[in-house]
């Protein structure tokens, strides 16, 4: 019911503690339901965000968000790799765009 509730344009409008609540409930719901799922649609409704267009703090919860999900992932004995994309899309774009 909560994947419902919160679309990519919601999203687009929290404020930075905003997205730490949303970020906090499905990390929690990720440690005590199905780790995959959860995670999965929580990295969709940050990929909504458009990492080059948000502040610095923001861009920080992202960030750690992810890293989040991945550590949750390996402490499960779970393979993250599914989990990696968005951090290395993140990196190559950062790469990119420093040449």
């Amino acid at each position: 019911r909560i994947y419902s509730k919160i679309s990519p344009s919601k999203m687009q409008t929290l404020t930075e503690m905003g997205l730490y609540h949303i970020a906090s409930l499905f990390l929690t719901l990720a440690i005590t339901a199905d780790l995959t799922e959860v995670c999965k649609k929580l990295q969709v409704l940050l990929g909504a965000l458009g990492e080059s267009e948000l502040e610095g703090g923001l861009r920080k919860l992202v960030w750690r968000t992810h890293l989040s999900v991945c550590l949750l992932a390996a402490e499960r004995g779970q393979d993250f790799s599914v989990f990696l994309s968005p951090i290395t899309n993140s990196l190559d774009n950062i790469s990119t765009t420093q040449q």
